[in-house]
């Protein structure tokens, strides 16, 4: 079976900073309906600028935490590179056989991606990551 790489802010959710809360607030881009729905052709994996932390509460509160392979969720705490030297990428394409990666940055996850010699789907927005969802 072959792996998406997603991000996670800005592509399956949007993260907003409380005032009351360290957490932030989280909301979801798609549903556990649509990604249920592709992990049944793809396994899932995760590189994000996000700290573990933040990541781990947030595939928590979206009850997605199943879904994604936990031995292939890279977090900016977890490696010294950033994503755009597409080495979180490379270190994911060692272990499984990345179908895309799906981000909504040019620089960290499309010049990552590419660099690390990887097909890049970019969504900038809801809509957008909706249609490539139901495209793949």
């Amino acid at each position: 079976m072959k792996t998406i790489i997603f991000d996670l802010d800005g592509t399956l959710v949007d993260l907003i900073p409380s005032t009351t809360t360290k957490e932030p607030e989280v909301r979801p881009r798609t549903s556990r309906q649509q990604l249920e729905s592709l992990r049944k052709r793809y396994s899932f994996a995760l590189v994000t600028g996000s700290c573990r932390q933040e990541a781990l509460y947030t595939l928590d509160q979206m009850a997605w935490t199943d879904l994604f392979d936990q031995n292939l969720i890279i977090c900016a705490d977890d490696i010294p590179a950033e994503k755009k030297t597409g080495i979180p990428f490379s270190t994911i394409k060692q272990c499984t056989d990345v179908f895309c990666v799906i981000g909504d940055s040019e620089i960290h996850d499309l010049g990552g991606a590419r660099r690390a010699g990887l097909k890049c789907i970019l969504v900038k927005t809801k809509k957008e990551l909706e249609q490539a969802l139901q495209k793949l």
